[in-house]
């Protein structure tokens, strides 16, 4: 990790920190007062619950959690960490919620398209089972969300009312105030406009592809990858509700879209 502070006036100063995490940067600024001496221990302890979620939740990773599932799990039923089992649940009703818009089993193998009614995920003894052997879980599209959910809880437990944590441009999370004004300012780097969206106490998530992006943001339902050209930004109070609405709208029709904004009370921004 890197970092820096400066004292922005006698009582406040700007702390900035920065990592990689979770195959993007994560950037932290944290406006508090000059007093405290417990930011860099803050900002470390950031940086080892990303880095703890990444451990069990990435699919590329041989020696994850997700990965041990992922072979395993159509031979034999497997036993389920209890935090990994909370978020593989939470992540069914968001796909029922959804009309299957957001669905974990996009990747999976050989075009595999029966969805997310093909796992079995047993609560008696946290574990789980798969109905097919193509069956792949991929945690990308909710796993950066769910990191930001506790990292703001972090913040809150330390007494932080002004921060912003940004991973990778995707998923953002501002708390309070920058300090020259209400809320912090965002711009998306990669829509040429002069609209700015003023986050207070909120999140944006963004989802869209781009040339470069190697793992593209398909439809769950016909296997097709979107060809959109501008992403969509949508914000939300909790971030990983976020981060599963921005990947659903970016694939939903305008009709549903509506729906599921309703749903969820959350704003999409228009550019």
């Amino acid at each position: 990790m890197h970092y820096s502070q400066k004292i922005f006036d006698e009582n406040k100063k700007i702390f900035y920190a920065w990592f990689s995490a979770m195959f993007t940067r994560v950037d932290i600024i944290i406006f508090a007062a000059a007093s405290r001496d417990d930011l860099i221990s803050i900002a470390e302890r950031i940086e080892t619950e990303i880095e703890r979620i990444e451990s069990f939740s990435n699919r590329f990773d041989e020696n994850s959690e997700l990965s041990h599932i992922n072979r395993n799990a159509f031979v034999e039923e497997i036993s389920v960490s209890e935090e990994l089992f909370y978020i593989l649940t939470e992540c069914v009703f968001y796909n029922r919620q959804t009309d299957g818009f957001f669905d974990i089993t996009v990747n999976s193998l050989n075009d595999f398209r029966e969805g997310m009614g093909a796992i079995s995920l047993i609560p008696e003894n946290h574990s789980i089972k798969f109905l097919h052997p193509d069956i792949q879980l991929d945690l990308s599209g909710f796993i950066k969300g769910y990191s930001l959910r506790g990292v703001c809880a972090l913040l809150k437990n330390e007494n932080i009312d002004n921060a912003l944590v940004n991973v990778g441009n995707s998923s953002i999370l501002a708390l309070g105030n920058h300090p020259y004004g209400t809320g912090w300012k965002i711009r998306h780097p990669d829509v040429e406009t002069k609209n700015d969206c003023v986050l207070l106490n909120e999140c944006l998530s963004t989802s869209g592809n781009k040339e470069q992006t190697k793992w593209p943001v398909v439809n769950p339902h016909t296997g097709e990858t979107i060809s959109k050209r501008l992403p969509v930004l949508v914000i939300t109070v909790d971030p990983a509700i976020g981060e599963v609405l921005s990947t659903v709208l970016y694939v939903a029709g305008n009709n549903e879209k509506e729906t599921i904004l309703k749903q969820f009370k959350a704003k999409e921004m228009t550019w």
